[in-house]
């Protein structure tokens, strides 16, 4: 589709080519084939306005006006952050399933949720039939990233806060997000396998863990059974103890004399030698 769809091609048509592209869709789309008029990342897409036709409250001296309020944004964002059948109601959908916002703990919409929509959106009316980085000279990567830069470097606290509180009213009701007092199984309205999944996964192992616990107490009372019939203790015996023994009496002997010293024997020299004989 895209460009070869006329009301589609509406939608994609840079905004401000928007007047030109309705005079002359076809004209239009030659130059835009041709690249004589690039239709790039670096243009916003008529979609991301308001109006009765997307993009007509485009104002080219007041570009940021009505930005990302576009219809067709809007309901893809719920689309993909509640669920499909409330992207064409009116308030916040209630059901009988979690919604993907509750799911992955989204409490408020930030910048990122806002590009990815845009992102998604953009690619579903392209004429593209699966997912590429470029669709001609649009880069989706780049597309992205502009829209998140543009809402966290904003100077301006209060056009970021009054974009962010639009989206947060029409996913949650709330313009600061989900209540904290909202239960956490708040439920939105489709059938997911994904969420029976999920239950079904917890509760098994839920059941894991409680046989778990059960056979681990019945181990640990058969390791250590406790003794029906304790011993008492032994009372103090009241036998006396023994009287100590009586001391040896010391001996009445004399001691032995000392040793006599064992005199030396005197060296005596031998006589002399007579040489007369």
């Amino acid at each position: 589709m895209g460009f070869n769809h006329a009301q589609l091609g509406k939608m994609l048509c840079p905004a401000k080519y928007l007047d030109d592209y309705s005079k002359d869709p076809i004209g239009m789309k030659n130059k835009f084939d041709s690249a004589s008029l690039k239709v790039t990342s670096a243009l916003w897409p008529a979609y991301l306005y308001p109006g009765d036709i997307p993009g007509n409250d485009f104002d080219p001296e007041d570009i940021i006006e009505g930005l990302f309020r576009g219809y067709l944004l809007e309901r893809v964002t719920k689309h993909i952050f509640t669920s499909p059948s409330s992207a064409l109601k009116v308030g916040v959908s209630s059901g009988t399933r979690a919604c993907n916002a509750k799911l992955h703990g989204m409490t408020r919409v930030e910048a990122e949720h806002i590009a990815y929509a845009a992102v998604q959106a953009c690619f579903a009316i392209s004429s593209l039939d699966k997912w590429k980085d470029k669709d001609a000279l649009f880069h989706y990567p780049d597309y992205y990233t502009r829209i998140i830069n543009l809402i966290r470097g904003r100077k301006d606290a209060a056009w970021v806060d009054s974009l962010l509180a639009y989206y947060n009213e029409q996913l949650f009701g709330n313009e600061n997000g989900a209540k904290p007092t909202d239960s956490t199984n708040t439920e939105c309205s489709e059938d997911d396998d994904m969420i029976m999944m999920e239950r079904q996964l917890a509760a098994r192992a839920a059941r894991a863990s409680g046989t778990s616990n059960a056979t681990s107490t019945q181990s640990l009372a058969a390791d250590n059974p406790q003794e029906s019939h304790p011993q008492p203790s032994s009372s103090a015996s009241s036998v006396p103890p023994a009287p100590p023994a009586p001391p040896v009496p010391a001996s009445s002997a004399p001691p032995a004399p000392p040793a006599l010293p064992v005199p030396s024997r005197s060296s005596t020299p031998d006589p002399p030698i007579d040489s007369r004989k």
